[in-house]
This record gives structure tokens, sequence and C-alpha cells, in this order.
């Protein structure tokens, strides 16, 4: 990419440096495709080595999931925010109950 963008300044863009530089950018961009699915592979190995065990891995796993799925607040029909746990439970039954109806 180096090469191809140096040659650029010093030439100028011609069709051919353009496609080239397209064809290079899009290699990296499937590499990148590439490593992401294999880091998501290798995070899955591990996960089912040491995720059913009782370990730290899933502790960890099952903390990170908790908060990051953990709702802090609710805004109400006048658009008020709500932060206690009894009114979002409220909010939430509410809401639901309308949908149901």
């Amino acid at each position: 990419m180096e090469g191809i963008q140096q040659q650029i300044i010093e030439e100028g863009r011609s069709e051919e440096s353009a496609e080239e530089e397209v064809r290079i950018i899009n290699q990296l961009e499937e590499r990148r495709k590439q490593e992401e699915i294999q880091w998501k592979q290798k995070s899955r190995v591990q996960w089912l080595k040491e995720g059913e065990k009782n370990s730290k891995l899933f502790h960890k796993a099952m903390m990170n999931h908790r908060q990051h799925n953990r709702i802090f607040s609710l805004k109400d029909s006048q658009g008020n925010r709500v932060l206690q746990q009894e009114g979002i439970e409220k909010l939430l039954v509410d809401y639901f109950k309308g949908i149901l109806t």
C-alpha cells in the first residue's frame, strides 16, 4: 500500500494506480474480516473448553454479561427519568400490559 501511494504521489494518479490501490484496500479489508473471524473462533474455543467448568472465565463472562444488560434508568411517558429499581419495574410491567391488552 505504501509503495502504490508513493507512486501516486510521485507520478500522479493513473487508472492503473487507482485500480491497484482499490485492489490492495479490498485485500486489507478481507484480511481484517478474516482476523476478526479468527478471534471470534478462538474465543469460542476457549469458552467451550473452560466455560462449562466452574472457572474464573465463566464467572467473568457472566458478570460482564450481567453488567452489560443492566437497566439503570428509563423515561416514563412524560419524559421523566426513573432511576429507582421499583419504578423501573413498574414502568416495564405497565408497558407490557399495555402491549398485551
